[in-house]
């Protein structure tokens, strides 16, 4: 299993982040929008990291670095309609060499730890590698 580590969401990773949210061919495959400017990815990280921070029941949102430090993705766990819900974005050149699986792995065994019980995601329709994965 790929080494990761995880490590809170904070204004420290808006370029590396903008870079993601700004990548089409990352964002088709998900449920986020673009991110047009480098002040918008700002402003949704501090949103992010706000949501979070007001909900108890929420895991992350995490920036995932690899062992050389590089930051790989992100991932967390939202909660609606009273469900757990996790959610990951990889880096595209990272594609295919096995994070997502570690990064996914390693949120559900905290999520366990945590008592979350049961946890859904979604994926979207052409993401293939998700819906293998999840």
């Amino acid at each position: 299993m790929k080494r990761i580590l995880f490590e809170a969401l904070d204004a420290s990773h808006a370029e590396v982040l903008h870079d993601l949210w700004s990548d089409r061919e990352v964002v088709r495959f998900t449920n986020w929008e673009l991110s047009s400017a480098l002040e918008q990815t700002r402003e949704r990280i501090e949103r992010l990291r706000s949501r979070y921070a007001s909900e108890p029941h929420r895991l992350g949102p995490y920036a995932v670095r690899d062992d050389e430090s590089q930051l790989v993705g992100l991932i967390g766990i939202d909660y609606g309609d009273r469900e757990h819900e996790l959610w990951y974005l990889v880096r595209r050149d990272r594609w295919g060499r096995g994070y997502g699986s570690a990064m996914v792995a390693r949120m559900i065994d905290e999520a366990s730890a945590r008592g979350f019980g049961r946890l859904v995601a979604t994926a979207v329709a052409a993401n293939t590698a998700s819906w293998r994965l999840l």
